[in-house]
């Protein structure tokens, strides 16, 4: 009998094919959309937790009402202050901001002081070429920025209307935004950003990581304009908190939307189906498997709608990836296996809901009202 319900359940799906095709695309592009949010906001959380969790990193410290690491700027005498700090270890200042070239395609140039002690923190391996010098204009790029300005080991960076820099180096990242990246002497980087004394953010190691409260309740007190952060809680503060919560809601919204064409979908099916439900009442078909047929054309749907949907979010990443060089720092590189099985359990989980109210109202239904519909 399950056998039949489901061939029963195939054969109604198919007897609509526009209303299907349409319920199954919009459906595809709704999940599309939630696959590409879901492991864009992932990826960053990862990337940032990732950075930030490396041993040695105790403190981040930014500009308090500072919505991003771009716009935090720190005085050189609050550096210069915390430097000192005796329960300071060390720190590593980091200037950073946008660089376009004469083409308008957009990079995020770094300027780090110490690159050797900190460049395994950071993710950085380096594919080619050397490290550059302190106080020089050398710099590292990129492969993926090298590839895409048909540069190489040796020759000059140019932007608009500042010195040359010269490219030493190569590198590649599993931090995602450095792969948009050039990065530079901190002084040299001041220079070619107009932050001869501001830093942006500052990474703090501590001679006894137990000290962390401590520090921060004297940053807090000294700098009240400064915002000290436990490296661990980086990832869930300022702008990386706001895109998290932005993504939240336009995913939530996007299941909502899907439920909603589904249960409007199978709604539309139930009033046109009146007389054929009341029959199946009437050969002995009884609710549950009234309710199996329901479920297995939600499942028809959304899965198929979730292969589509995942398939084409694999294409606006590729498109994305190569066309918007701005939100390179949010994208994934590729997505993974995990993000498909997640996917397809979006899928059931929407199936199961959309059939709630449709298979209340099909049960419902009265044998002699049902067979005397139009």
């Amino acid at each position: 009998m399950l056998r039949f319900g489901a061939y029963y359940a195939l054969r109604n799906v198919l007897r609509t094919p526009v209303r299907s095709f349409l319920t199954l695309f919009s459906l595809a592009m709704i999940i599309s959309l939630y696959t590409l949010l879901t492991a864009i906001s992932n990826s960053f959380a990862d990337q940032m937790s990732g950075l930030m969790d490396q041993e040695g990193v105790d403190i981040v410290v930014q500009s308090k009402y500072a919505t991003n690491p771009l716009s935090s700027l720190i005085p050189l005498e609050q550096v210069r202050q915390i430097r000192d700090m005796k329960e300071v270890k060390s720190q590593v200042p980091i200037v950073l901001g946008r660089k376009r070239f004469a083409n308008r395609d957009m990079i995020y140039l770094f300027g780090i002081d110490g690159i050797v002690r900190i460049a395994d923190k950071l993710g950085i391996s380096l594919t080619g070429g050397k490290l550059y010098s302190p106080d020089t204009n050398e710099v590292l790029a990129a492969q993926r920025v090298l590839k895409s300005q048909h540069l190489k080991l040796g020759d000059e960076l140019n932007f608009p209307q500042q010195p040359p820099l010269k490219i030493v180096g190569s590198f590649h990242s599993w931090i995602s935004f450095f792969n948009s990246s050039v990065i530079c002497d901190l002084n040299c980087a001041r220079q070619l950003l107009h932050k001869s004394d501001k830093t942006n953010m500052l990474f703090l190691s501590l001679h006894n990581p137990r000290d962390v409260d401590k520090v921060i309740a004297k940053i807090n007190e000294n700098n009240p304009t400064l915002l000290p952060i436990i490296s661990g809680e980086f990832s869930g503060a300022g702008m990386v908190k706001n895109l998290f919560y932005l993504s939240d809601i336009v995913a939530f919204t996007t299941l909502i939307i899907a439920s909603i064409i589904l249960i409007n979908t199978f709604l539309i099916e139930v009033h046109e189906r009146t007389k054929e439900i009341g029959i199946l009442h009437a050969i002995g078909w009884n609710k549950l498997l009234i309710v199996y047929v329901f479920i297995i054309e939600s499942l028809v749907l959304t899965i198929s709608a979730g292969l589509l949907g995942f398939i084409s979010s694999i294409a606006f990443l590729k498109y994305l990836q190569s066309a918007y060089q701005k939100i390179q720092v949010f994208l994934p590189d590729h997505l993974d296996a995990s993000m498909f099985l997640y996917s397809l359990f979006i899928c059931v989980l929407i199936a199961v809901i959309s059939v709630v109210i449709p298979s209340y109202y099909a049960t419902r239904l009265r044998i002699q009202r049902a067979l005397n519909s139009e």
